[in-house]
């Protein structure tokens, strides 16, 4: 068999990838819709919350009133999952100010009354 010329080569490798490139052009989606910025969203939906007219809201926006619906339940779902962390750091603090408090006794118990200047404690 014989080589074919470079040039029938280059000439093939180019037909393919114009090709290709039209296949994607034809089959290619559409860009998807910019995702909203999550401040102007929960904007409307705190506003949704505190009792404005879903129609309106939705309108002004560009929306339908579904979706409104669905950025209150995400923003009352992040509010939820915003609460719980901060009960849990509160949580955390409570325990850590317990622990504190049963080591200085501790410390005094068994070091003596003047531990902290023997220990240099307050010179963390």
């Amino acid at each position: 068999m014989e080589n074919p010329e470079p040039g029938f080569l280059i000439s093939v490798i180019l037909g393919f990838l114009a090709i290709a490139y039209i296949v994607y052009k034809i089959t290619k989606t559409s860009e998807p819709p910019a995702e909203i910025d999550k401040a102007k969203k929960y904007a409307a939906a705190v506003e949704l919350l505190k009792g404005g007219n879903a129609e309106e809201i939705a309108g002004r926006e560009g929306i339908s009133t579904e979706e409104l619906e669905k950025w209150k339940s995400e923003f009352l779902d992040n509010a939820q999952a915003f609460a719980e962390t901060m009960n849990n750091s509160a949580m955390r603090e409570m325990q850590y100010q317990n622990d504190l408090k049963w080591f200085e006794k501790a410390c005094e118990k068994h070091i003596g009354a003047d531990w902290k200047d023997v220990t240099h404690y307050n010179k963390k």
